[in-house]
């Protein structure tokens, strides 16, 4: 084979392996459990029940921040 035509060959299969890797599941780097719900729902009712139920929800994503990879919230 020619230079030029290994070229070919091996520049689109390696361009194709770099993709496919950028696609892999990784471990978040946050994790912000059940917040964004809870928040949406207590700006939409905007009750006490929803109140609490935000609060636990940031108590949960502090307790299980060690999940993300950063460990933060």
């Amino acid at each position: 084979m020619k230079p030029l035509m290994n070229v070919k060959i091996l520049l689109p299969i390696a361009a194709a392996a770099v993709m496919m890797s950028g696609c892999a599941q990784k471990k978040p780097l946050y994790n912000y459990g059940t917040y964004s719900e809870s928040y949406y729902e207590h700006k939409q009712e905007m009750t006490d029940d929803s109140a609490l139920a935000l609060q636990k929800a940031i108590e949960e994503a502090i307790e299980n921040a060690k999940e993300g990879t950063s460990g933060r919230v």
